[in-house]
């Protein structure tokens, strides 16, 4: 799934779009100790509209953020499709529209909700909420087009999302009754209404639906819940944006050694943010591989014999990933410790900051073509 893919369906995933259908809807509430204390299914259309709002617009959310950081997309690896696999129980509650009621769909949605609820890793109360949805593929996404709405297929998905609950902060409130200020406890467990995790399935790819892979959702990529990938959906889990810029600095530090400087970082960085740039408007994500690695290394002047034990260091270090994201690796800023001190650059003044040695010292130095400077906000004169 593109990112040309998943704006189209992000654009349409909206109660004012004449493509979609959020049609079904289950709800579930899940105690600390794995215990369902609720659950609910029913038609969308007759869910409360306040209530249906909400639930609709935390179901969008699972389709934000980037791709490559807040969404990756798995393919299931082969154990997936065993019996009573994580697959059977998404293609079951798929094919049965989400419907759980007796005769053939009865206990349909059974098996993917307690997969959920046995294997996912929260350490309080969630709700889970699912959705069955329907997109209309149509033949032409151009509104001036004359074939404009001509439909082609449908888009059958369930979308996922789990969100955390919590009693909220104690605090003062204002008591109307005796006109004066007191101390409330919250006792009503809130459910948050962005999700913690989420998936997508099946993911829209080449504008048809692949029940092959899945598409993950996470909201915070620095801190990724593994258990929604490897326990649940039981895939293999994939680099996240933070381990593939700590193993791209691995890969420099071995590659380089005592070659590896300040103004080299910043030149790689800078090709790096050339190739994310050319793929601005491209669907798919620019990958860094070894050799593409090589090449850049090269250009910036690394000498060919640091470049002949790359391939294995890249190799190690990606254990086995096809490559590293280039949008992932990109730095908008160089941030420069030492002695206690921390110096943020600019991506736009990273010329204007040197390391080196002067009058027989390692140094720090900053061009100051600007003499305006503030220390702890307040304005020096030189």
């Amino acid at each position: 799934m593109n990112k040309k893919e998943l704006s189209e369906i992000r654009k349409n995933f909206s109660e004012s779009s004449g493509f979609f259908t959020l049609s079904r809807v289950l709800t579930a509430y899940v105690d600390p100790e794995k215990n369902v204390l609720y659950k609910e299914n029913k038609n969308y259309s007759l869910i409360p509209e306040n209530e249906g709002t909400v639930m609709f617009e935390t179901l969008r959310k699972v389709l934000g953020g980037s791709l490559g950081k807040h969404l990756v997309e798995y393919t299931f690896p082969e154990r997936a499709y065993e019996d009573d696999s994580i697959h059977d129980s998404l293609a079951l509650a798929l094919w049965a529209r989400l419907k759980d009621t007796e005769g053939e769909y009865a206990h349909a949605v059974d098996p993917l909700l307690h997969k959920i609820v046995s294997e996912y890793d929260c350490s309080g109360a969630y709700a889970i909420i699912i959705g069955y949805c329907t997109y209309s593929i149509t033949s032409c996404r151009d509104e001036n087009d004359e074939d404009f709405g001509d439909r082609e297929g449908e888009y059958n998905f369930i979308v996922t999302a789990l969100c955390p609950a919590c009693t909220g902060d104690d605090g003062l409130i204002f008591d109307r009754n005796n006109a004066s200020i007191i101390k409330k406890s919250n006792t009503d467990l809130l459910i948050s209404k962005t999700p913690a995790d989420g998936f997508l399935y099946p993911v829209f790819s080449n504008r048809q639906p692949d029940p092959y892979s899945v598409l993950v959702y996470n909201k915070t990529p620095k801190k990724p819940n593994v258990s929604m990938v490897e326990d649940v959906l039981d895939c293999d889990f994939a680099m996240t944006c933070q381990s593939e810029k700590a193993a791209f600095g691995k890969i420099l530090s071995a590659v380089l050694g005592d070659d590896l400087s300040y103004a080299l970082i910043t030149q790689v960085n800078g090709e790096l943010s050339k190739i994310a740039a050319n793929y601005e408007g491209s669907t798919e994500l620019p990958k860094i591989d070894a050799d593409k690695l090589e090449s850049i290394l090269s250009d910036v002047g690394v000498d060919a014999k640091r470049l002949k034990a790359l391939p294995d260091i890249f190799n190690d270090a990606v254990n086995g990933a096809e490559g590293l994201t280039a949008s992932n690796l990109v730095e908008n800023k160089v941030v420069i410790k030492a002695l206690g001190a921390t110096v943020n650059v600019a991506g736009y003044n990273m010329d204007n900051v040197r390391i080196g040695v002067r009058d027989g010292r390692k140094c720090l130095v900053i061009d100051l073509d600007n003499p305006n400077v503030t220390v702890n906000d307040i304005d020096v004169r030189f």
